[in-house]
């Protein structure tokens, strides 16, 4: 097929066409940065098995490199449309069951497809990129993505694209796996011709999917929901019409992620081992007759304003010559955004309504640098620190009291 540039010149940023021609060879080769890379590791952790966590890490650094050329060229121009991505907010919900993001520029819609350089060449589109009416792009951009060099060797290469149009009438459906295949040697590789087509009709028109009851709706989710489906052929699972019109409508998406994926607190109480309990559990089981104001009391008191995190609790001894104090350690983590975790840890004592004098709790991070600090005075019933991490973070909590010193080591990988 031909893209036709005629009667276009009149609306042509000559800056952006110039950046193109110096920017793009035959193919646009462009590196992913080692900050991208650990941002977008963190972001996939966030999905129900390996394989969507790895879908969601392979489009978030694909995502960041093209856009992030994009960009710089569209800053050496003026007036030129500012690329967005579509459903920003949501794009996990999105990449939790499909492959692709698209790009907004204007009215034009880029469709980035990676793929792995150990795969086929061709351009293999999930059917859902083409046959839902309110997804469907202009251009789909066949992208190779190579994570296996060092951190500072990875890149991806553009290395073509086909418009919607001939996805429908050249590419072939495979109704096994549901996505529009094209071979490389179809594909257009001089990316400058998006720059020159943008603005043309270059969309096939596709028919309206069929509107879901609340009764169909409800289900789809409960069907779709059930964790004994595999999450790798769950789009396969139903027929395509029902399945693009759960997908499209944001709510139903939002829901069926929500059921397939745990919670941020759900994936955080595997953070503690088992050796950390509830705290009611735990308190029920070391002294269950307390008063509300002795120990029992102490301890739920003294975090009832973090109600919002998952809570665990854990008994440590600290020996010293003259007394064997009994601690309980309350670690609660909550979540402040999407990659921070708010940790706070609270030490009590069973013994007696006061802590010993100088006994000291520390966070300390990889590096053996202290991030945070407490330490009792006289009279003390209870101390307590708190900081801020994030996926992947590594720390110990040090507890000690003159030459006793106790040790507990966490890894956020949530």
């Amino acid at each position: 097929m031909s893209l036709k540039t005629s009667n276009l010149s009149n609306r042509l940023d000559q800056e952006f066409l110039e950046y193109f021609r110096e920017a793009v060879p035959e193919s646009l080769w462009l590196p992913i940065s080692v900050a991208d890379q650990n941002k977008a590791w963190k972001k996939s952790q966030k999905h129900s098995h390996a394989i969507a966590r790895y879908n969601a890490y392979v489009n978030c650094v694909c995502l960041s490199a093209f856009l992030e050329w994009l960009t710089e060229g569209l800053a050496e121009t003026s007036d030129a449309d500012q690329p967005l991505i579509w459903k920003g907010p949501d794009i996990h919900t999105f990449w939790e069951f499909i492959n692709g993001t698209v790009i907004l520029m204007g009215e034009s819609r880029l469709v980035l497809i990676p793929s792995d350089p150990t795969e086929t060449e061709d351009l293999c589109v999930p059917q859902e990129w083409v046959d839902i009416p309110n997804w469907t792009g202009d251009y789909y951009l066949a992208v190779q993505v190579n994570l296996d060099g060092d951190e500072d060797d990875c890149w991806i290469e553009v290395c073509g694209f086909a418009t919607h149009r001939q996805l429908k009438s050249e590419g072939n459906y495979n109704s096994g796996d549901r996505t529009y295949c094209l071979p490389k040697e179809k594909l257009h590789t001089d990316i400058l011709l998006i720059e020159l087509t943008r603005g043309l009709h270059l969309q096939q028109e596709i028919e309206p999917l069929p509107n879901l009851s609340e009764v169909e709706a409800k289900r789809l989710l409960e069907y779709l929901g059930n964790s004994r489906l595999s999450s790798l052929s769950l789009r396969l699972t139903v027929s395509f019409e029902k399945w693009a019109a759960l997908l499209d409508n944001d709510l139903l998406r939002q829901q069926l992620y929500c059921q397939r994926v745990p919670s941020v607190l759900q994936r955080l109480a595997k953070v503690f081992d088992t050796t950390w309990q509830e705290v009611e559990n735990f308190l029920d089981n070391w002294e269950p007759q307390e008063p509300v104001n002795s120990f029992r009391g102490r301890c739920i008191e003294s975090s009832e304003n973090l109600q919002d995190g998952i809570k665990r609790v854990k008994r440590f001894n600290c020996q010293t010559p003259f007394v064997d104090w009994k601690l309980a350690v309350v670690a609660t983590f909550t979540p402040e955004t999407d990659e921070q975790i708010k940790i706070h840890f609270l030490v009590n004592s069973k013994n007696s309504t006061i802590l010993p004098s100088n006994l000291r709790l520390m966070a300390i991070d990889e590096a053996g640098q202290a991030v945070a600090t407490s330490q009792s005075q006289m009279d003390d019933n209870a101390i307590q620190l708190e900081f801020l991490g994030e996926q992947g973070d590594c720390f110990t909590i040090e507890l000690a009291l003159g030459e006793a010193c106790i040790t507990e080591d966490f890894e956020l990988n949530y």
